[in-house]
């Protein structure tokens, strides 16, 4: 669902601080703000922006600010833009139906994929992940 919605559907993503070890110990460090959406992120709010027949727009937020994205401002979020990243997100949902029926069972499916555990995707807990990867072993 998306996070708000009026005459736009909006996705906001925060930039949260993270610890840096530094020569005196470690500190708080702001995250900066993208120059443009993440790919994940334009498909995300496209799928939305399709569905509630209404414009896409981002927003960025950390510590010290915020950024706004949409058609007018970023070329990511264009029409043309949105309906790539759906076409390609389309592409992607049948290919995996299209691995779901061709496979027997649950260990086939696994045999015809490989994960990329480097994908965000996969932050689990440091449990859950190894047993994700003792399933493709």
């Amino acid at each position: 669902f998306p996070d708000y919605q009026g005459v736009r559907v909006c996705e906001l993503k925060t930039k949260w601080p993270s610890i840096t070890k530094t020569k005196k110990g470690e500190s708080w460090r702001t995250n900066s703000l993208p120059k443009i959406p993440t790919y994940v992120h334009v498909q995300q709010v496209a799928l939305y922006a399709y569905a509630t027949n209404k414009s896409p727009t981002h927003v960025y937020a950390n510590a010290l600010g915020y950024i706004v994205f949409n058609e007018e401002n970023c070329e990511e979020l264009s029409p043309a833009a949105c309906t790539a990243a759906l076409r390609r997100l389309t592409g992607s949902a049948k290919a995996r139906e299209a691995l779901m029926r061709a496979a027997d069972d649950r260990e086939h499916l696994f045999q015809m994929i490989e994960p990329d555990f480097s994908s965000f995707y996969w932050d689990l807990s440091p449990e859950m992940l190894e047993e994700a990867r003792e399933v493709w072993r």
